[in-house]
């Protein structure tokens, strides 16, 4: 009995895995990768279920709204990029209607 081992099929991989009895603390990963990428999956679907609830539902909304509000309240020449380029496509049909009337 000294020299038992347990035998078991990583719950991540399925590949199977040997622990003696003294680093045998009821692992279910052969290695902390699968550990660490299981967790992942698992905080993934947590975050996907809690998105499709209505309480997730609704703090996304109130998350957006404030964020454009925020976007909405920035001074003018800290505005997105878009914001002059349609500046600029005007300017530049003004020149262009300009010209075509020279």
């Amino acid at each position: 009995m000294k020299n038992a081992a347990r035998l078991f099929a990583c719950a991540s991989c399925h590949r199977q895995v040997v622990l003696c009895r003294r680093c045998d603390h009821g692992n279910i990963y052969c290695s902390r990768g699968c550990g660490d990428r299981a967790r992942q999956h698992a905080q993934r679907l947590a975050g996907r279920r809690y998105q499709n609830s209505r309480r997730g539902r609704h703090k996304h909304a109130q998350r957006q709204r404030r964020y454009r509000e925020r976007r909405r309240r920035r001074a003018p020449e800290k505005r997105l990029w878009r914001d002059n380029l349609s500046e600029t496509r005007a300017a530049i049909r003004i020149r262009f209607l300009a010209a075509a009337a020279c």
